[in-house]
């Protein structure tokens, strides 16, 4: 025990009652298995592709809101490419424009019918078709057990 209170293994991180869950640095951490259980209402990565396909909709059909990854660590990007470009003078400047850029792709994602996941996805697609035909969700394979 550390101050008092018992040390748990990580995966019990998943089961702990809280508003908010910001997983980082595993791919596919959000099965549908560990969907299932889940005690957090909103999920904000930190970390790319958390979520498996089966996880996400487990999520969804449990009402957690899922953001997605490429937007919740779209700043620092936002931030760079901003100040590369002479749009931004300050770091105050890039930090405002980070934050009204990720609330502005936030709010658009949240009001999609399918969930913000999927909403952020077609925001995503629709900017990306000017490169390519229909690109794909980044999601990670589920396993086998999921």
């Amino acid at each position: 025990p550390r101050l008092g209170l018992p040390v748990l293994p990580p995966e019990a991180l998943y089961e702990v009652p809280a508003d908010v869950l910001v997983p980082g640095a595993r791919t596919g951490t959000l099965s549908a298995r560990r969907a299932a259980t889940l005690r957090a209402g909103l999920v904000a990565p930190a970390a790319n592709v958390p979520y498996t396909a089966q996880g996400l909709r487990t999520l969804g059909e449990r009402g957690v809101v899922a953001l997605a990854d490429f937007v919740c660590g779209a700043g620092a990007t936002i931030g760079y490419l901003a100040e590369r470009a002479g749009t931004v003078a300050t770091a105050d400047e890039v930090g405002h424009l980070v934050e009204n850029r990720v609330t502005e792709i936030t709010a658009a994602a949240l009001s999609h019918a399918e969930g913000p996941y999927a909403g952020a996805c077609a925001l995503a697609e629709a900017f990306l078709t000017i490169w390519q035909p229909r690109p794909t969700p980044p999601l990670a394979p589920d396993p086998a057990n999921s």
